[in-house]
């Protein structure tokens, strides 16, 4: 009987064109809406602040400074966008960007080597097209792609074959 754990599977696209103009779309789009909560702040707190000064000016200051703070984070958190933007165009095309990390789950029993179990694995997408499945291995030893190393011609028959470790998990 075996159990299931998470482990962590990193998400990896290789640049094309589409992708770069998709990335940048995702980008503008959160500098755009950045932009306009920074406008909807600055409209609702003029007139929250002109309410408050009548009542209570040492909090009105207060409140100017929490919001002037606050736009500034809301600007730097833009630029660093734009920034990003700028970076994604002069990725170039061929070479593989980290999208993020997901977490799957795997079933381990007695036996298995838990270090290899739940090693890092990585998908690779074109264009949101699974193209490959990674799985590596924290030995040392090269990442195995389809349970056969990189590098290898051909997976070996057993375990005695492989240099006496044994095999990552799905190549059994």
């Amino acid at each position: 009987m075996g159990l299931k754990v998470k482990r962590p599977v990193t998400v990896k696209a290789i640049i094309t064109e589409a992708f770069k103009a998709r990335l940048v779309r995702e980008l503008r789009a959160a500098a755009d809406r950045i932009e306009l909560e920074d406008q909807q702040m600055e409209f609702q707190g003029k007139r929250y602040l002109k309410d408050l000064q009548k009542r209570d000016l040492a909090k009105a200051m207060s409140t100017r400074r929490q919001l002037e703070e606050d736009k500034e984070k809301r600007l730097a958190m833009r630029e660093e966008i734009l920034t990003r933007i700028e970076q994604v165009q002069q990725l170039p095309l061929g070479t593989e960007f980290v999208q993020g990390t997901l977490e799957t789950w795997v079933e381990v029993e007695i036996g298995d080597i838990l270090e290899e179990k739940i090693a890092n694995a990585e998908v690779v997408v074109r264009d949101d097209v699974i193209v490959e499945i990674r799985e590596i291995s924290p030995r040392g030893r090269l990442p195995t792609v389809f349970g056969q190393e990189l590098g290898s011609p051909e997976p070996a028959d057993s375990e005695e074959e492989s240099s006496g470790e044994p095999l990552p998990y799905g190549t059994a």
